[in-house]
């Protein structure tokens, strides 16, 4: 038997009672081209290739308390491939084997529940259906979304943890997971079932970040790491007696347990506290741990895993001139290093704790020779380091250049994401392939929409290291030739060598100023989307008209522009005597970020963005060569003028109703007059930037 996913297409933005998120999709399984259910499972959108049909036409009017939803229909597939759960697809018999009591079908009770929104008693039905069925990961998984939708965030993680252990290459919890936990703290994290949460971090195509936190949390729950680093925020004395305590007698076993690997090969900590203890813990095994102490398997996997993590920050840490000392006498052997030699392979991988792997070993190794350093983990962080840096330059010179840098602004620029590429990142949310149609119903009427089922072309205008452009690319779908421009080639090469790794082909990278790309060699595209980049430009707005040009009438454009009140604080830095300025030396720009993290009144709420945490994005968010922010008045006045119309904010539910609390007469997606008033009243409400929708008309 083969299956076939559909998809429902209904009134998801004009319908009451509806899922509380746009990010949502279910899918309900249906055993028949008729309306009878198999009651099995809630699942997200797994990606599989859809179909659109009118929910009518097979009388499912029950359907309209989803907006969107999908079902399994059997259908023949011939040769192409489908998903299968087969233990999920058989049909409830409605009889009960004679001589035995029929017993409640609890899984049905609990999606009826839920389709009805009645989540608690859904998640009272799938409990029960959890106690019938343990070992099942789909009761798990679906008690987890309901659990959701009353709130009970904890017992919603733990459940789609469980779901993991119990099927640890399914991607759909995991997803859900890290969705769950990017927007939530959990206050009980230790209660998270420790495989599953494992499991999560083996899909590149969701973030680690927030599992991250939560790995740390559960490790600080079950051993002594939690009071580790309550002490070590008591200062550098009590920071270094606590990584004194953890390393050099004996190795804490708090320190090779999986999560907090994990988080640190695989993430960034976001965690000031825990911050001052690595740093501590790094600053005692390079000046006080003695070789010997290297000889411990679990030391050693530590301080790699370590290395590991201050690659992945960028080495964004303060160094003290102590390590800068002990450094510049630590010498390596090169030639004992390829011969196996343990005290060299130790020199190396103090080094890396402070330098990234090609900076150190420079013209002296090659990746092909790091094979040989010993122990093997070691030589297989240093050999993948070594590889990506090569791949890294070879696309970077591959990458074709439409035009460059137009004036002095976009030179300086450039020349700050060549050396310092942003965001760098390891895993990216990857959204339901072809799912653009359902976002954007939110900010255009269906027929607007069409062109999204034809062949159409999208530009991203600043790409940067293609987080973005790969979202983007997948989430439009097939149909969709994406074009990724920036004026760092080495930003682009970055992007590209992750989307080919992600397996997306529909997306394109290109150097270019944007403000110069000539429309009859690249345009005009049917999207157009500029997020976080024209205030980076001498003047936004001119940047802005020029990508008009490149935009078909008609066409969509997604901006984010930094906005000038909630930017305030960066204002006020800037105009500090201590502040180091855009362009400043590496050693400058971390001593700042220390003197910030040792007076958070003065760093404001900068600490909350998880930019402070990485050096380039620490650059991006404080030291860079130039940003513009606006008003929205300024907006208004732009989109007036040069005939685009207001769409809507990009913004939380929650704060869509906050604004049409305050402003109940005014219709969707209201007046930037009042959102300005909005903003003047909740002056942090675009802290990030304002992200919103433009149609060309």
């Amino acid at each position: 038997m083969r299956w076939l996913i559909v998809r429902f297409r209904s009134s998801w933005y004009q319908m009451s009672g509806l899922i509380h998120s746009c990010t949502d999709t279910f899918q309900i399984f249906i055993c028949q081209r008729t309306s009878s259910l198999v009651y099995a499972s809630i699942l997200p959108n797994s990606g599989v290739t859809s179909v659109w049909i009118d929910a009518l036409t097979c009388g499912l009017a029950l359907m309209h308390h989803l907006a969107d939803f999908a079902c399994l229909v059997q259908h023949s597939l011939g040769s192409r491939p489908c998903l299968r759960y087969p233990s999920l697809m058989k049909k409830a018999s409605s009889k009960a084997p004679r001589g035995r009591k029929a017993q409640p079908d609890f899984l049905k009770q609990g999606i009826e529940s839920f389709v009805a929104g009645r989540y608690f008693l859904a998640v009272e039905a799938f409990a029960k259906a959890h106690e019938a069925k343990p070992r099942d990961p789909a009761v798990l998984f679906n008690l987890g979304n309901a659990r959701e939708r009353t709130g009970d965030i904890d017992g919603a993680a733990v459940a789609f943890t469980r779901a993991l252990q119990l099927r640890p290459d399914w991607l759909e919890p995991a997803e859900r997971l890290s969705l769950l936990l990017a927007r939530y703290v959990l206050p009980t994290p230790g209660d998270l079932n420790p495989h599953g949460l494992l499991a999560a971090f083996a899909f590149p195509t969701i973030d680690h970040h927030p599992l991250a936190s939560a790995a740390i949390g559960y490790v600080k729950a079950h051993s002594g790491l939690g009071d580790a680093i309550k002490h070590a925020g008591d200062g550098a004395d009590a920071a270094n007696e606590t990584a004194r305590n953890l390393l050099l007698r004996h190795t804490d076993k708090a320190l090779a347990h999986p999560l907090l690997l994990a988080a640190l090969t695989q993430a960034v900590n976001h965690e000031p506290a825990f911050e001052h203890l690595l740093t501590a813990m790094r600053r005692v095994l390079l000046l006080e741990a003695l070789p010997a102490r290297f000889e411990d398997k679990t030391l050693y996997s530590f301080a790699v895993a370590l290395s590991q993590q201050c690659f992945n920050n960028e080495y964004v840490w303060a160094v003290a001139p102590a390590e800068t000392s002990a450094l510049a006498e630590l010498a390596i052997d090169w030639d004992a290093l390829e011969a196996g030699n343990p005290a060299a392979s130790r020199a190396l991988l103090l080094h890396m704790l402070y330098s990234p792997p090609h900076v150190v070993v420079a013209e002296h190794l090659t990746a092909e020779a790091a094979r040989a350093i010993r122990p093997r983990m070691l030589a297989d962080v240093v050999y993948a380091r070594l590889a990506e840096e090569a791949e890294l330059s070879a696309l970077a010179a591959d990458i074709p250049v439409i035009c460059s840098a137009q004036d002095e602004t976009s030179v300086r620029v450039a020349r700050q994401y060549e050396t310092s590429p942003y965001p760098r990142w390891n895993s990216v949310f990857i959204p339901p392939k072809a799912s653009a149609e359902r976002t954007l119903s939110h900010f255009l009427p269906p027929e607007k929409l069409t062109f999204l089922h034809a062949p159409f072309k999208v530009l991203v205008a600043g790409a940067g290291t293609g987080q973005h452009a790969i979202a983007v690319a997948e989430r439009y779908g097939d149909n969709a030739d994406v074009l990724a421009v920036d004026l760092s080639r080495r930003s682009l090469a970055y992007g590209r060598a992750k989307a080919s790794k992600l397996g997306v082909n529909n997306l394109r990278f290109a150097g270019a100023d944007i403000r110069a790309i000539p429309p009859e060699e690249a345009g005009p595209f049917d999207i157009i989307e500029s997020v976080g980049v024209l205030h980076h430009l001498a003047d936004p707005f001119a940047g802005w008209q020029a990508l008009l040009r490149l935009l078909r009438p008609g066409g969509l454009m997604a901006v984010g522009f930094y906005s000038a009140i909630a930017r305030k604080p960066v204002a006020k830095l800037r105009g500090m005597p201590d502040y180091p300025g855009a362009g400043c030396s590496d050693d400058a720009a971390r001593n700042f970020r220390a003197e910030l993290m040792a007076s958070p009144e003065k760093a404001g709420g900068l600490l909350r963005s998880h930019d402070f945490y990485a050096l380039s994005n620490f650059r991006d968010l404080l030291l860079h060569e130039h940003e513009h922010p606006v008003t929205l008045p300024e907006i208004e006045v732009f989109l007036r003028d040069n005939g685009l119309v207001f769409r809507g904010f990009s913004i939380p539910q929650p704060l869509e109703g906050a604004f049409a609390k305050m402003f109940p007469d005014d219709s969707a997606p209201g007046t930037l007059a009042n959102w300005a008033a909005f903003e003047e009243k909740h002056p942090q409400v675009f802290e990030t930037m304002y992200q919103f929708w433009c149609e060309k008309v």
